[in-house]
């Protein structure tokens, strides 16, 4: 078993994979598939290249682009560095990024070049953002959309990085950065801000790791830490299917999840949702598990599945996750009836939360991890069977709060009478029988009997917190140390 000493960092768990499986397939985003092996070295380039640019550990670097290779490694080797990655809305208009890039304080951007111009509008306004960091896409590489006159810093994505550091500096694009780091690293998630302005959710890499991408040994015990992974690679990988934009943290955790277990991550790479090719795509790489994000995934699957029954061959498909949306009966009872013998999944959490309870089959009733409850005004549980809702919260492994908003943190990390800390963002869901409510379009879920567990041998679908609804969800299977206790609340 692991040390107790041993820091549990997302960098480190990649290492870990690629030392213990270097053949093994980590990562296929149409047309790139990388082993454990290719991708680490592709994420240590990216690495050593922003730090030749200037980038620091512990400053913060966005990601703008759709769904890629090029997005994961970039994601990845910020992490390597110890810097941190933001996730950036590739919609965002020139207004949205100049809030993130301040609010954030971004000193460099990874961005693909149909952006360029988007970054032009913003520089003059960003002080800090000193280093452009350019993603080929097809349009025209003589366009830089007015960047290369704002004084930042311009450079290639696949620019050597030791050319990028200079004579002055050799060692920033050469030395390895391999090296010690912390369970304290940050991964700062950006919601969507669709209630208001998006927030930066600070968690540490340990918290993070418990509250939503560790997952059951094959033994069913709980990881104590990074080399107890390791016990993942004596069985075949599991392929999960990616298909939400790796903006949200519904995607990105998905491919942490796929990484700490030794997995293989399949991206959907489309600028649009296509449910035929994502099948195909699916059938083609041996889905174990595919991740839906509510009707706008699950109804194009479930009629493609529906007009062409024998296409598509998904029989190693052992699970199908809802998650950060909402997916009605009549979606749910199709994609069954398609789908026989896939275990389907409807999975609750949030941004600030991570994985809290999921509902299963047709129970249509969510089960709380056991750290997880619904909460009076005095954040004292609140008793099944009452007519009043109470507040969702948290305690244990949970955020250190917003980033730079120490009020938004002060009204949502809460203390209770006992000294113990909760995040409580606001859902709001009564405890007792029933299924879930829905009010308003949002789902209002009761307590009742635990959900049903997962058939042996599940895959874990594709989890994470969808930050562009402000709700998320992870594999109900959850992790050892977080199961709803007996007799427990229900969502």
């Amino acid at each position: 078993m692991s040390s107790k000493t041993e820091p549990t960092n997302f960098a480190d768990i990649l290492e870990l994979m690629a030392d213990a499986v270097p053949d093994r397939p980590a990562l296929v985003a149409p047309p790139v598939r990388l082993t454990y092996r290719e991708l680490d070295e592709r994420a240590e380039r990216v690495a050593r290249l922003l730090r030749a640019g200037g980038v620091r550990s512990g400053q913060h670097v966005g990601i703008y682009g759709t769904n890629r290779a090029e997005w994961v490694e970039a994601m990845l080797g910020c992490l390597k560095l110890r810097a941190v990655p933001i996730n950036v809305n590739f919609r965002y208009v020139p207004a949205e990024l100049r809030y993130l890039a301040d609010n954030a304080d971004l000193v460099a951007l990874v961005v693909e070049r149909r952006n360029l111009a988007t970054v032009a509008a913003v520089l003059p306004d960003a002080p800090l953002l000193r280093l452009v960091v350019v993603l080929e896409d097809g349009t025209d590489e003589a366009d830089d959309g007015g960047v290369g006159a704002s004084g930042a810093r311009v450079v290639g994505y696949e620019d050597d990085p030791v050319a990028v550091a200079g004579a002055v500096d050799a060692d920033a694009g050469e030395a390895p950065v391999r090296g010690p780091r912390s369970s304290d690293d940050l991964f700062v998630l950006y919601t969507g801000g669709t209630t208001g302005l998006s927030k930066g959710v600070m968690w540490r890499h340990e918290d993070l790791f418990h509250a939503a991408i560790g997952r059951p040994l094959p033994d069913g015990s709980a990881p104590t830490g990074p080399r107890d992974l390791l016990a993942h690679t004596a069985n075949p990988p599991l392929h999960y299917m990616v298909m939400a934009p790796l903006m949200h943290g519904a995607a990105e955790f998905s491919i942490l999840i796929a990484f700490a277990t030794a997995g293989t991550a399949i991206l959907w790479c489309g600028r649009h949702f296509d449910a035929d090719a994502v099948l195909r795509l699916a059938a083609d790489e041996r889905a174990t598990s595919m991740t839906v994000v509510g009707d706008a995934m699950a109804r194009p699957i479930a009629d493609a599945l529906a007009s062409a029954p024998d296409r598509y061959d998904l029989s190693g498909l052992l699970a199908l996750a809802n998650t950060g949306a909402p997916m009605t009966s009549q979606v749910r009872a199709d994609l069954a009836a398609a789908l026989p013998r896939v275990f389907l999944l409807d999975n609750y959490g949030a941004s600030e939360l991570g994985h809290n309870g999921n509902e299963a089959g047709e129970r249509r009733v969510f089960q709380l991890t056991a750290d997880t409850l619904v909460l009076d005004e005095n954040l004292e549980p609140v008793p099944p069977g009452s007519p009043t809702p109470g507040r969702i919260g948290r305690r244990g492994p949970i955020p250190l709060g917003y980033y730079k908003d120490e009020e938004k943190t002060a009204s949502t990390f809460l203390y209770d009478a006992r000294g113990v800390r909760w995040v409580v963002p606001g859902e709001r869901a009564p405890v007792g029988g029933g299924g879930p409510q829905r009010r308003g379009g949002r789902r209002r879920p009761r307590a009742a009997q635990p959900a049903r567990g997962p058939p042996p041998g599940a895959a874990p679908a594709g989890p994470g917190a969808d930050p562009g609804r402000g709700r998320g969800a992870v594999r109900p299977a959850g992790l050892p140390r977080h199961q709803p206790a007996a007799g427990g609340q229900a969502l």
